[in-house]
């Protein structure tokens, strides 16, 4: 049993346990119950609590405007970007931001579709001006024998880029070739 427990509110049991999972570390109720100084009984009401309000709150937002002596407490729904699924927020930001992928992209994506994930996977690849910039910037690396392969930032950027524009999946090499 946890020693030097002191009742807590509600509230502030909350606080508490958002504060101690922050570090993002995966954390059994015993164990959190432990870190927090809570009860383990506050602890899973706490939870029970904060998924419920998670899932609410997913879809609507709460109001609370102060008044002289009153406060006006609306729930609406959340409205603007971040209301929509997923793919639609991907398409709405790649439809006005970034409607065509840039050409660093394509040649980090056809290198991550080819797995050069290492300098055994390397390959032979034109020395453009813009494989010799995404060399620089650390996003392909060239080995000892001139081929070029994908650095852990490269294949991010490219995992990103094929996300965004699922279309690169099937891009091949002579679509690469300068316009």
């Amino acid at each position: 049993m946890v020693q030097n427990m002191e009742r807590k509110s509600l509230s502030n049991a909350m606080k508490v346990v958002l504060d101690t999972l922050e570090d993002g570390r995966s954390l059994s109720i015993s164990q959190l119950s432990k870190k927090a100084h809570l009860n383990r009984r506050t602890v899973e009401k706490t939870l029970e609590l904060l998924e419920i309000a998670q899932n609410h709150f997913s879809e609507k937002k709460l109001e609370i405007t102060p008044l002289k002596h009153a406060k006006i407490i609306q729930l609406s729904k959340k409205t603007g970007l971040l209301s929509l699924p997923e793919n639609l927020q991907k398409l709405i930001i790649k439809t006005v931001y970034y409607p065509a992928p840039s050409r660093e992209e394509e040649i980090l994506v056809y290198a991550y579709n080819r797995e050069t994930f290492n300098t055994e996977k390397a390959i032979t690849m034109q020395k453009s001006e813009l494989v010799k910039k995404l060399i620089k910037q650390g996003q392909l690396i060239e080995n000892e024998k001139g081929k070029i392969y994908l650095s852990d930032e490269g294949k991010i950027v490219a995992e990103g880029s094929l996300s965004l524009y699922p279309e690169l999946k099937n891009l091949k090499a002579k679509e690469l070739l300068p316009a």
